[in-house]
């Protein structure tokens, strides 16, 4: 990220820049990351494939949550309102307890799931779950 202390009029005054000006990229060395926590509003979470040796935590409150083969040593709890959850974890389902509530919406999870090392929760309102379990 980068500070800028020239701003115009237009940055006092409430108006959005335009959408290329509002993402953030956040590169970090996989051996570094022990927990990852991601929270947004009105946008949507796109995550790369990574390995966290803890836990992943992703909140979208008015966008889609978006990931692909995350790969989790402790849990996985993936959170939407108004937007959908779509992903691939890696591993089986049988290495995940599961906990998964929706309203409004379709989910390809059970509700609950027990006898995983590793949990996995999903929370969706006003949206989609379809989350695959992956080797590679």
């Amino acid at each position: 990220m980068k500070f800028q202390t020239n701003k115009s009029w237009t940055d006092y005054i409430g108006t959005k820049p335009a959408a290329e000006y509002r993402k953030i990229k956040l590169s970090v060395p996989g051996e570094l990351l022990s927990e990852l926590t991601i929270k947004t509003t009105n946008e949507a979470i796109d995550v790369a494939p990574l390995s966290v040796s803890g836990e992943v935590s992703l909140d979208s409150n008015g966008g889609d949550l978006n990931f692909e083969k995350i790969d989790v040593g402790e849990s996985l709890t993936v959170t939407a309102k108004n937007g959908n959850i779509t992903g691939s974890v890696l591993g089986g389902m049988d290495d995940f307890s599961i906990t998964c509530e929706y309203k409004k919406g379709e989910c390809n999870l059970p509700e609950s799931k027990e006898g995983g090392t590793k949990s996995l929760k999903a929370n969706c309102n006003n949206g989609d779950i379809a989350i695959q379990f992956v080797t590679e």
